[in-house]
């Protein structure tokens, strides 16, 4: 999915910021439905990081890492804590910060 954003929908306006309700409010309008499919595929992303069991931080290293942010050596502490994360949270929370910094 996040690869369909990048690819057709990177730079579309409120991308990010666009909610379900607004897509529910616009679909009996005579709205460009190639840019509402942008929409709604964000907000399956986003729906589907809401109701993650789990958080991809998740609640068990939740203390560990606002420990980090208060130590000297910040990066190097958030960093010792990302290692700890579980492969999979790790690796999808790389590719999300990956997608957010395009």
């Amino acid at each position: 999915m996040l690869e369909h954003v990048e690819m057709h929908g990177l730079y579309t306006e409120g991308i990010y910021r666009k909610s379900g309700s607004f897509l529910l409010s616009v679909t009996d309008q005579n709205y460009d439905i190639e840019l509402m499919i942008h929409y709604f595929i964000f907000c399956l992303v986003k729906q589907w990081l809401r109701e993650l069991p789990d958080p991809l931080m998740t609640f068990t290293h939740y203390s560990d890492f606002l420990h980090a942010v208060e130590k000297q050596e910040q990066l190097h502490a958030i960093y010792k804590v990302l290692e700890e994360l579980p492969i999979a949270n790790y690796n999808t929370l790389e590719r999300l910060v990956f997608h957010l910094v395009r």
